[in-house]
């Protein structure tokens, strides 16, 4: 059953009502790994070194 294009909202609606009820962290946390599941990150994470977990040659 298709729905009806009349009745599907805008994009700008949609993100709308989403940030009526919904508003993001503004503060962090530092949890351990294992307490981490299900959790989003606050800012992007990088490793401290760039190398192959093998050796490669």
């Amino acid at each position: 059953m298709r729905p009806d294009l009349k009745d599907l909202i805008t994009k700008e609606e949609a993100l709308s009502r989403i940030f009526a009820v919904w508003t993001p962290a503004r503060e962090s946390e530092t949890v351990p790994l294992c307490k981490a599941a299900g959790r989003v990150l606050f800012a992007d994470q990088y490793a401290n070194y760039n190398l192959p977990v093998v050796r490669a040659s």
